[in-house]
């Protein structure tokens, strides 16, 4: 919101948003944003929205142990998601990313914490594009992926009661989580040019 709006203009705001019934909203984890691509010729790749002086950083040899979840995907498929460590943070995610590809399979092994990978949104699924598709269309297909079981692999939760997502809101920020997202069920993906109260990030400073 504008910095200009005062706190009761805010929360006005925030309240009509949050029980317009407009929107979906599923939990926000403490991690790192990845693309997980697979390409026609079932090429795999874990990408970052950042680039190294390289170019584009390809980070799916880090997670061998994810790798049978990924091999099931069909050609043709791209994924969005947050690169997470559980009950750690995105520094501690750093710590393993952050190193050679031999170092750190050895830090999670060593560790016994590995990697995983949250899902919460597609743009492709096994060859077929559905990123012009609303969210609530999208949120329904990549909850078939479930059916491809793997423990380091977490489908995002969404829900669209407003009771409910005030509630869990409040339950994950109780927990220490990080919060949630809302966004307008009908909103199609838009890489670069996100269109005002399309997404909002409800963070533990919005709790009050």
């Amino acid at each position: 919101f504008p910095a200009s709006w005062d706190r009761e203009k805010k929360t006005k705001e925030l309240n009509s948003m949050l029980y317009s019934g407009n929107y979906v909203a599923s939990p926000k984890m403490d991690g790192y944003w990845e693309m997980f691509i697979k390409d026609e010729n079932g090429n795999m790749f874990l990408r970052s929205r950042n680039k190294g002086v390289n170019g584009v950083i390809d980070k799916v040899e880090w997670v061998p142990h994810m790798h049978p979840f990924f091999e099931k995907m069909g050609n043709g498929t791209i994924l969005l998601g947050e690169v997470y460590l559980p009950k750690k943070t995105s520094k501690d995610v750093t710590k393993i990313l952050g190193c050679g590809v031999d170092k750190a399979i050895d830090r999670q092994v060593k560790g016994n914490n590995y990697l995983n990978f949250y899902i919460f949104d597609a743009l492709y699924l096994h060859g077929k594009s559905i990123h012009e598709e609303p969210i609530k269309n999208r949120i329904l297909q990549i909850k078939e992926l479930q059916n491809y079981e793997n423990p380091y692999i977490e489908i995002a939760p969404y829900w669209d009661d407003p009771e409910i997502i005030h509630n869990e809101w409040l339950r994950i920020i109780a927990s220490g989580g990080e919060g949630i997202v809302m966004t307008d069920a009908l909103y199609p993906y838009s890489q670069n040019n996100r269109t005002a109260r399309k997404t909002l990030k409800l963070k533990r400073e919005l709790e009050e």
